[in-house]
C-alpha cells in the first residue's frame, strides 16, 4: 500500500510492515486513478519502518532539512495526539521528532526533541481548511536552521501554510539526536495516540524527502496527486 523507500547498503527498497495486513484494515480505491486508501482504526494499526540514517532528524550538532507529506481523511473530528507521522520512542527515550494532531480538534503540530538538553522546538498551527470526512493533503518543511527551529518550519494543508504559534521556546535546544528509534505512520513507539481514519497509498502514499520541497514542487505533487485521487 506504502511506497516507502529509504536508502541503506543494498540500494532503495519498501520497508513499511503494516501491524496487520492492509487488506484486514480495510482498503477503498478512489479516483479515477483507483488508489488505494487504507483505513486505520486509531487503536493498533500503523506502519514501521527500520532505523536508518537517512529519517534522521539531526546528529546532535546539526539538524536535516526534511519535508513530509500525506494524504488523510480523518474520521471525524481528531483526537488530541492522533500520530500522523514519527521518529519518536517515549519510552526509550529516543526522540526525534513528532507530526501529530495536538489537540482536541483540527489543529497539530511538528515537534522536535533534543534529548542532551530535554527541550522541544517546533510548530502549530489551527489546521484551517481540513475537514472531517474528505481528503486532505497534509503536510511539513524544515529548512534546517536548528539556531531557530521554530522559524524554520512550514505546515500546510493543501498548499496553503497554516502554522502560527510555537510549540516551545524554553530551555538551549542544539539538535535532534541520532537515534535507534523506528519510524512510524500513525504511531509512535511507546506513546500516545494513533490516527483514526484513512491514509492514502501507492503513488499518492506518504512522501518524505531530505530537502526542503518548495511551494512549486509542493504544489505540483498536490495537483498530480489530487487528480489521481478525483479530489480536483
Amino acid at each position: 500500500t506504502f511506497l516507502g523507500r529509504e536508502k541503506h547498503s543494498t540500494g532503495l527498497a519498501p520497508t513499511w510492515t503494516a501491524a496487520q495486513a492492509p487488506s484486514a484494515m480495510g482498503i477503498s480505491y478512489e479516483g479515477p486513478g483507483e488508489i488505494p486508501v487504507v483505513t486505520v482504526n486509531g487503536s493498533s494499526d500503523e506502519f514501521t519502518t527500520p532505523d536508518v540514517a537517512y529519517f534522521d532528524g539531526g546528529d546532535g550538532t546539526t539538524d536535516n532539512a526534511m519535508s513530509y507529506f500525506t494524504w488523510i481523511r480523518t474520521n471525524g473530528t481528531p483526537a488530541q495526539w492522533d500520530e500522523l507521522f514519527s521518529k519518536w520512542n517515549n519510552s526509550g527515550q529516543l526522540r526525534q521528532y513528532l507530526f501529530r494532531f495536538d489537540d482536541a480538534g483540527f489543529g497539530f503540530e511538528l515537534r522536535f526533541f533534543d534529548e542532551s538538553a530535554n527541550v522541544s522546538r517546533g510548530r502549530n498551527g489551527p489546521g484551517t481548511g481540513l475537514v472531517a470526512g474528505q481528503l486532505h493533503q497534509i503536510g511539513f518543511t524544515y529548512s534546517g536552521d536548528q539556531s531557530d527551529a521554530n522559524a524554520g518550519i512550514n505546515l500546510y494543508v493543501d498548499t496553503a501554510i497554516v502554522d502560527d504559534g510555537d510549540v516551545d521556546t524554553a530551555g538551549g535546544y542544539v539538535a535532534m539526536e541520532s537515534s535507534a528509534a523506528p519510524n512510524e505512520i500513525s504511531g509512535n513507539i511507546g506513546g500516545q495516540g494513533r490516527f483514526d481514519g484513512e491514509i492514502a497509498g501507492g503513488p499518492c502514499g506518504p512522501i518524505f524527502t531530505q530537502t526542503v520541497l518548495t511551494a512549486e514542487e509542493i504544489a505540483a505533487i498536490y495537483r498530480t496527486q489530487a487528480a489521481a485521487l478525483g479530489v480536483l
